[in-house]
């Protein structure tokens, strides 16, 4: 069974130039895929794409060898898709555990502590908090969320090599141990070298790196 396909997948605004065209790409749980490409080259809204955040102009995406339409896109984002945003979405009245708290009281502690922080640090407010710290909350909460597609967009644009490195292999960990599909948009090309498939977003077209 494919977990998650494109075919055919155009994007454009407002009708105007394609962003990109005709992408096809099936992508597997259990596998860590990593996109690169040039800034607007539309990374990004190919994994708004992915998430169900937008609609493509043409073409179309599957989950679970299911049609995903337009009326479906709430409830396939709600139940099975978990995104780590550049902007973060945390909850600013909240300290960092308790804004990763939300998805899981269990572990929450035990991540961030493998992500560097101390018990001060977890008990402080977000908005005290580094863009690099907020950040790694982000993925924090992402990680221990129980859905089974989980979405990446330069996860470690604020990083540190150390911290970059911690992540990347969570994310792998995420990917490897349980079973879910990871998708990372990156420029990093030290990133990309933890994807078990490299992917490269060039002239409107996704495909596969065959070094």
């Amino acid at each position: 069974m494919n977990f998650l396909k494109l075919e055919n997948i155009t994007y454009s605004y407002d009708g105007k130039e394609n962003i990109f065209e005709d992408v096809n790409m099936d992508f597997e749980q259990g596998k860590i895929y990593c996109i690169l490409g040039e800034s607007g080259c539309g990374k990004t809204t190919l994994l708004s794409l992915l998430a169900g955040l937008d609609f493509p102009t043409q073409g179309r995406l599957y989950f679970k060898n299911k049609v995903i339409d337009r009326k479906e896109l709430t409830n396939y984002r709600k139940h099975n898709v978990s995104i780590i945003f550049q902007n973060y979405n945390l909850i600013d009245f909240l300290n960092a555990k308790e804004n990763v708290e939300i998805v899981s009281k269990e572990s929450a502690y035990n991540i961030l502590e493998k992500l560097g922080f101390d018990k001060n640090e977890m008990n402080r407010n977000i908005l005290k908090l580094s863009g690099g710290q907020q950040q790694r909350v982000a993925v924090a909460r992402a990680l221990l969320s129980h859905s089974s597609l989980l979405l990446a967009d330069e996860p470690t644009g604020n990083l540190d090599k150390r911290n970059a490195i911690a992540i990347a292999e969570l994310l792998g960990e995420a990917a490897h141990k349980y079973e879910k599909c990871v998708i990372v948009v990156t420029h990093s090309e030290e990133i990309a070298k933890y994807g078990d498939v490299i992917l490269e977003m060039t002239d409107g077209k996704l495909e596969i790196r065959r070094d």
